[in-house]
């Protein structure tokens, strides 16, 4: 038998959007909590708020917040927010921390927009933690046999793109996730001989 236990063990990537940051919910919230002037929105709990963002069926927030809230939201003109970029999961602490104990050094947070705060939140790991932006698949290609952990379909697609080896694990705690399944990108990646596994962080606890 042909032993694989080694694949994904170079290193740790954690897409930052929606797995250590709910960005999109922080918005909605910041948008709530300042007065915004809409009916709808000042009326809802957060509570409500949260679980309509887990089950929204759009990746992209400012489809989401313009359909649910008919507000337009550019995430550009916030990319040094605090409030927008505060970590809400504990799961990439938990991770990270064990990560580094058991050797796993080559430890990143990436996103998909650049943003100082992002950066900044990093440094805040009691371990090494690196940080990149961008395109995902050169980060993949740079750091060869890591375990990229992510939420996000549009970079599960990417993945398709990336040779050189490494594992991906799919965070499925959001509704829009399914459209992986729906559309079989996982199993066009396990065609391609890439280790694919699923996880939930909404188990291990909020912030």
């Amino acid at each position: 038998m042909v032993d694989l236990s080694f694949i994904g063990k170079g290193g740790v990537i954690i897409q930052f959007e929606d797995v250590i940051s709910m960005t999109g919910f922080n918005a909605v919230r910041y948008l709530r909590d300042n007065n915004i002037n809409n009916e709808e929105l000042i009326g809802m709990s957060i509570e409500d708020i949260l679980m309509k963002y887990i089950n929204r069926v759009d990746e992209d927030i400012s489809e989401w917040i313009k359909k649910m809230f008919n507000i337009d939201f550019d995430i550009n003109q916030y990319t040094e927010s605090i409030q927008l970029f505060q970590p809400n999961f504990l799961y990439a602490y938990r991770l990270l921390g064990t990560a580094y104990k058991n050797g796993i050094t080559n430890l990143i947070i990436h996103s998909d927009i650049k943003s100082d705060i992002i950066k900044k939140f990093a440094e805040t790991f009691e371990v090494p933690v690196k940080y990149t932006y961008g395109d995902i698949v050169p980060v993949l290609k740079d750091n060869i046999n890591v375990t990229y952990i992510t939420a996000s379909p549009k970079n599960i697609r990417k993945c398709l793109d990336v040779d050189s080896p490494f594992a991906l694990t799919i965070v499925d705690d959001f509704l829009y996730v399914g459209d992986i399944i729906m559309n079989k990108i996982d199993k066009q990646l396990m065609e391609q001989n890439k280790i694919v596994r699923y996880t939930s962080i909404i188990s291990a606890g909020t912030i």
